[in-house]
């Protein structure tokens, strides 16, 4: 697992979503480094952390590797902030260890993303045959990446942070089951969501939907045309999760 540390403090830990890699906070990672311990890695799958096909890639499993690299760290509790696929892995990981998470930051994410049966029984059947030839989802992903700037995109000009064809489809299968739908509402810790508010990927509706089923938790939408929005929108980004970090319990209860 290859784990990025910068800045001094309280830590915060930011997991990148769906292909990505430790990078993908960019200049919002640089920006909240200035007063927290900023803690990034790859998820298993990705760029260069463990990828062979026979691995277990569930939600269960991203949360244990979570717990360990917290635990190799010393870190006995964080803030825990997820983009999109990373997203869910927080919501897995606080329900699992609510000890653990002193603050949870949810961007661009869902507690269901399929919510058709039909539709997600269909998906599944899918993922048999990219199992079988899982360069079918690489080509597609990758040649939505080369329409991005190389700049906020470094995996582009290097292999080394490319995800494994077979991982990547695996989590994709987990995506589609994912569904805490009922469960988040479980979630006492104070959370933030943030959605940009024009996501391709994921409806804005859903992921204020989360916001709405998290008790007290704050919605914040941020104006921009695509599902990257820490890239894309740093500072803003930093801004309102800096102001939330800053709150207290009873603040952030009270902005809901």
């Amino acid at each position: 697992m290859s784990v990025h540390e910068s800045g001094a403090g309280a830590p915060l830990i930011l997991l990148h979503g769906f292909s990505g890699n430790y990078s993908r906070w960019g200049r919002a990672a640089e920006l909240l480094a200035r007063s927290r311990r900023v803690i990034t890695y790859d998820l298993r799958g990705h760029a260069e952390s463990a990828k062979a096909p026979g691995l277990d890639y569930s939600f269960d499993a991203h949360v244990e590797d979570l717990a360990g690299l917290m635990d190799a760290l010393g870190v006995e509790r964080a803030t825990v902030a997820g983009h999109s696929m990373g997203g869910m892995v927080a919501q897995h990981f606080a329900l699992k260890y609510p000890e653990r998470v002193e603050k949870l930051v949810l961007c661009a994410t869902t507690q269901c993303l399929m919510r058709n049966p039909a539709k997600r029984a269909f998906l599944n059947l899918a993922m048999y045959l990219l199992i079988l030839f899982p360069a079918i989802l690489g080509f597609f992903v990758r040649r939505k990446l080369n329409t991005k700037p190389a700049e906020l995109f470094p995996e582009r000009e290097n292999p080394a942070l490319d995800f494994a064809n077979a991982a990547l489809v695996r989590c994709l299968r987990a995506i589609v089951n994912h569904d805490l739908r009922g469960a988040v509402s479980r979630i006492s810790i104070p959370t933030l969501v943030l959605s940009s508010t024009q996501d391709e990927m994921i409806d804005p509706a859903l992921v204020k939907a989360l916001a709405g089923e998290i008790p007290g938790a704050r919605f914040e939408p941020i104006q921009n045309n695509t599902h990257f929005v820490p890239l894309e929108q740093p500072e803003t980004v930093a801004r309102v999760v800096e102001s939330f970090l800053e709150q207290t319990p009873t603040q952030t209860t009270a902005s809901h």
